[in-house]
């Protein structure tokens, strides 16, 4: 049997990655999805995308033989993002803002959709991943 992990590289310090990954491996984990709530963490800015940190985990899920699914980012834009296309917040009854729903925004926001468009793995150096999601 697999067993598999969500695990946030942008939460937590470089610093203690390794540790965490072996403990992972050592329960019996064999794969681990990440970046689900991620998008500052590789694009500051807009159509600035920085994967350093993202090869450094990846390259330490590697030496463990961690299969790595990659989550799209959706639920949680940057604040860039809002800034951008402010008409893309989702606002409840009382036109106040909501929480954000990736099911919500892509599909009843073109900027979203767009923007999550660029951030797919073709964009970034190449590294072994199991899935995109």
């Amino acid at each position: 049997m697999k067993y598999g992990t969500a695990y946030y590289p942008d939460y937590f310090p470089e610093s203690e990655w390794s540790q965490d990954l072996d403990r992972m491996v050592s329960c019996g984990v064999t794969s681990v999805r990440i970046l689900e709530f991620g998008w500052c963490f590789y694009e500051p800015m807009p159509g600035v995308f920085v994967w350093d940190g993202v090869d450094r985990f990846l390259d330490l899920c590697l030496a463990r033989k961690l299969a790595v699914c990659i989550a799209t980012p959706t639920a949680t834009p940057p604040p860039w993002f809002f800034q951008q296309f402010p008409r893309s917040k989702k606002n409840d009854a009382y036109d106040l803002p909501g929480k954000a729903n990736a099911d919500f925004l892509i599909k009843r926001k073109p900027a979203l959709h767009g923007c999550a468009l660029g951030i797919t793995p073709s964009r970034r150096p190449p590294r072994p991943i199991v899935k995109v999601r």
